[in-house]
């Protein structure tokens, strides 16, 4: 009988110890999930459209113009994405 006590005892104090340390180390994860870096506001919106082509070649060229300077700020975003995504590793 007293051997049983003392099996139940020690398998109590196991779970009880297992259970703490589980417990820490889901704390420290926690922290290390609420410590990651938020992406920029910016990259929050919703991404521009290209430009559609116009009745003239002077609104062609702006239609152009606008489309290219969409390109190079989605470029911009995917590259700063990248930058926030390799910072959390």
């Amino acid at each position: 009988m007293k051997i049983r006590h003392a099996l139940l005892a020690l398998v109590v104090a196991v779970s009880v110890t297992g259970a703490i340390a589980w417990r820490s180390g889901w704390s420290a994860h926690a922290d290390h999930v609420n410590a990651l870096p938020t992406p920029s506001a910016d990259l929050m919106q919703e991404p521009c459209r290209g430009s559609n082509a116009g009745t003239n070649s002077d609104e062609d060229l702006q239609a152009d113009i606008e489309t290219t300077q969409c390109l190079r700020q989605l470029r911009l975003n995917t590259y700063r994405w990248q930058a926030w995504y390799n910072a959390l590793r």
